[in-house]
């Protein structure tokens, strides 16, 4: 048997590392999506596992709040 210090032991579990934007919209509060992005906050921006505000909105099936960060991200595409 091969005993292991638990330094060397590795998580693999990996926690997702949401902003505010994120958090909102997983939430489906639409008034606080609405704010962080008056404030300028990217509706596209990716976390460490590579999802966005729009796919945590979808997954809680959050239609109002989809709409609004796709809406916005065409938005700021069409002026770029």
């Amino acid at each position: 048997m091969k005993i292991v210090s638990p330094s060397k032991v590795k998580n693999e579990r990996v926690f997702p590392q949401k902003n505010p934007l994120m958090l909102a919209g997983e939430q489906g509060d639409k008034l606080t999506v609405k704010s962080h992005l008056f404030k300028g906050a990217v509706p596209f921006k990716k976390d460490n596992l590579g999802r966005t505000a729009l796919s945590y909105a979808a997954e809680q099936s959050h239609l109002e709040i989809v709409e609004l960060l796709e809406s916005e991200r065409l938005r700021i595409e069409y002026y770029e």
